[in-house]
């Protein structure tokens, strides 16, 4: 029972810890270090580390957070790309990237990146077409570079220092 409790809070601690860490980079940070996507970065990282499917289930509670902390345009953007990049990283990691390499962990993070914001333009384009919403947002590439570039400097640096020090014996 003290277990389960324990495991609870665990998990209500790091996805408060995520939620805070998302805000802080968001407006805490200056413009090429608030381009890092954190829920791309914790679906690596948590999938890298321990390799379990719950993570399909916390970027869909993530996202619905996120959706009701910082609005977007229409609702259930975020919770879509989300839950669609978490479940295709943990996908593409259990059959295609099964080692803990930089390498697989560079290629996870640029493929959850790139689903993530797949599924996000699809979902408003769907809403374009529904009538939800007006039109497309304006899409940049440079941004999603940006964004692509600082995400995965974030994820060599969270790499070195957690996953490697923790299947090490370091």
């Amino acid at each position: 029972m003290m277990r389960t409790i324990a495991a609870i809070g665990k998990t209500l601690l790091l996805f408060l810890g995520l939620l805070f860490f998302s805000f802080v980079v968001s407006y805490g940070l200056m413009s090429p270090l608030s381009y890092i996507n954190v829920g791309v970065l914790f679906v690596s990282v948590y999938v890298l580390m321990y390799e379990r499917g719950r993570i399909v289930w916390l970027m869909l509670l993530y996202g619905f957070c996120l959706e009701l902390l910082f609005p977007s345009s229409v609702f259930g953007a975020l919770l879509f790309a989300s839950t669609i990049a978490a479940l295709s990283a943990y996908w593409c990691y259990t059959f295609f990237l099964s080692n803990r390499s930089v390498y697989s962990g560079l290629l996870l993070g640029v493929v959850t990146l790139i689903v993530y914001r797949a599924a996000w333009i699809l979902y408003l384009g769907a809403a374009s077409i529904t009538g939800t919403q007006r039109a497309l947002p304006q899409l940049s590439l440079d941004i999603f570079i940006w964004e692509l570039i600082m995400t995965e400097l974030a994820l060599v640096i969270m790499f070195m220092l957690f996953i490697k020090k923790r299947h090490t014996g370091a």
